[in-house]
């Protein structure tokens, strides 16, 4: 009895083995492997920013304090708190994200 998920053509072969490949790719930062070098360097380098980066960043910016404020007007409590932690962190990873990578 095949599984309902066997590729049965050529085509759905290259798709799964592909599909296959991209995810171990992507699962390989949950493995405990060495990084190589250049990822280390673009995560721990500076990257200043350039060009559009630059008014990007700044929209990143706008954007989260926008919301900021809001999470700011509702009751002072302890889930504020840890609201407004998670969106630093949020606009931090989006900001490194901005600063790592190119723009298209």
């Amino acid at each position: 009895m095949k599984r309902a998920c066997t590729p049965r053509t050529s085509e759905e072969q290259k798709q799964y083995w592909e599909w296959n490949r991209m995810n171990s790719e992507r699962l390989r930062v949950f493995r405990r492997e060495q990084l190589e070098q250049k990822d280390l360097d673009n995560r721990f380098d500076y990257h200043p920013p350039t060009g559009g980066k630059i008014r990007f960043h700044e929209d990143v910016r706008t954007a989260f304090k926008i919301l900021a404020n809001v999470i700011n007007q509702v009751p002072v409590s302890r889930e504020q708190s840890p609201a407004i932690t998670a969106l630093e962190e949020s606009m931090f990873w989006t900001n490194a994200a901005i600063a790592r990578n190119e723009i298209k």
